[in-house]
Parts: structure tokens; sequence; C-alpha cells
């Protein structure tokens, strides 16, 4: 099922398209500049959050299978997705994969890994998953 949305001319676009690759920050979207160096170092979380990478990568596999069965990934897709979470939990367990310097925390890390192995397609991951959502689980596990 392809998930589509028209600008206002007609033209149809992908909401999950080029921009979804580049890295994002969790907040922000509303401000002219970003934080100060200060604010944006006490913001990262990702050196203490790490370990929480096989768990949310569990999770983020679960929630794939629940977007399936609403239908919002078809089958290829959540092959396609299945996939690339395994890949990225072997890397990271194998330390191939780590968190970088723009990483704010472990979500943003796994988001990119996912970004890296299957492009726009891990931005449909987001799909009805807040940022707490993303949390408990994690922490429950």
């Amino acid at each position: 099922m392809a998930v589509s949305v028209r600008w206002d001319d007609g033209r149809e676009r992908n909401p999950v398209g080029e921009q979804e690759r580049k890295p994002t920050r969790l907040w922000g979207g509303r401000f002219e500049s970003g934080p100060a160096e200060a604010l944006a170092r006490l913001s990262v979380s990702v050196q203490f959050d790490w370990r929480l990478a096989p768990y949310d990568l569990l999770a983020s596999a679960a929630h794939a299978r629940v977007l399936h069965r609403a239908g919002l990934l078809d089958n290829d897709e959540l092959t396609r997705m299945l996939a690339a979470l395994d890949s990225l939990g072997h890397a990271c367990r194998s330390g191939g994969f780590r968190p970088s310097a723009s990483d704010e925390d472990v979500h943003t890390a796994l988001e990119r890994g996912l970004l890296e192995r299957v492009g726009s397609l891990g931005g449909k991951l987001r799909a009805g998953r807040s940022r707490k959502a993303r949390a408990a689980p994690d922490l429950r596990l």
C-alpha cells in the first residue's frame, strides 16, 4: 500500500521522502535556529541509553508487524524492514554500528542506521509511535 500526499497544486509526494534521510533533531521544528552549544551537549543521552539498543530493535520489529497488520506496510516492505532491523542488530552487537556525535539518543542512532539500510522505508516505522511509546517497552524489556 503506497502512501502519498498531494501538494496544493495537485502533485503527489511521498510523505517519507528524501528529507527524512537527513539527520533530524528530536525537537526544534518551530525554531529558526538551533540550541546553544551547552544545551545541545546537555540533551545528548546516547552514552547512557545505548544499552537499550537491543530492546529498541525488538520493539521496533514488533511495531513493524503491527504496521503490516494495519495495512501500512505491504509484505515486501515488512520483509525488508525486518531484515534491516536484524542486520542493524548484528552490526550493533559486533560493533560495526555505533552512535555518532550527531545522535541525540539511542532512538536517533538506530533510526539513522535503519535509514542507511532501507532508505525512506525506515521512516515509516515512526507511524503511530511517540517518543514515550518507544522508550516504555525498551525499559520494560
